[in-house]
């Protein structure tokens, strides 16, 4: 069964990594933050700031199924228990959008960034949800803290990197969960839209 699901923003922001975030994302050295306090508040004022936005205007959903998962040659050792999809909506890409156009060249640098940190923090609570219903682990277990550090069973892989070089694969997963009925597809290049979407299988195995 594929299940198709909605969710709020504020039933997942505390799974945003905020050092994902600020050094990843945002590119803010560790070092300036500990010589800048000032620096400090100023991300996290900008990091309020695009929740806000995001809880206002964003509609994120997502997609799963764990249960008759197809043999799908999807190019690696690991047996496969679940897919899922996610994404924070095309609102965001308006957002960014909008932002550009007004000139609003900084604003539209974070809030770039922290949406490509939110689809993350929406992929990471989908794994988090599935890992229950796989019976890996109880959910008064789980945390983002543990998450941050992967400190979970199984493997949550996402196709374009090492495990799974070939982008062009994540279509088979997208059309066994019709990834369409919640607004995702793909380009012939194999990129996902909405922008700020990604496609992940669930793993057994370390």
């Amino acid at each position: 069964m594929i299940f198709y699901k909605s969710i709020d923003v504020v039933n997942f922001i505390e799974w945003l990594n905020p050092k994902f975030l600020y050094h990843s994302v945002w590119q803010i050295q560790a070092e300036a933050l500990k010589k800048d306090i000032g620096l400090e508040k100023e991300l996290i004022e900008k990091k309020n700031l695009m929740t806000l936005w995001a809880t206002d205007i964003l509609k994120p959903v997502y997609a799963y199924c764990i249960d008759g998962i197809p043999t799908l040659d999807l190019r690696t050792n690991f047996k496969a228990l679940a897919f899922q999809i996610v994404t924070i909506g095309k609102e965001a890409v308006e957002k960014a959008k909008e932002l550009r156009e007004n000139g609003e060249y900084l604003n539209y640098f974070y809030w770039h960034g922290f949406c490509s940190a939110l689809t993350e923090a929406l992929a990471a609570r989908v794994h988090a949800i599935i890992r229950v219903e796989l019976g890996f682990e109880k959910k008064e277990e789980q945390s983002p803290e543990k998450e941050f550090k992967l400190e979970y069973p199984g493997k949550r892989l996402s196709f374009g990197y090492e495990s799974l070089p070939d982008i062009q694969e994540q279509n088979k997963v997208l059309q066994y969960l019709k990834a369409e009925k919640i607004g995702i597809v793909a380009t012939e290049s194999g990129m996902l839209e909405p922008e700020y979407s990604t496609c992940a299988v669930i793993f057994n195995g370390k």
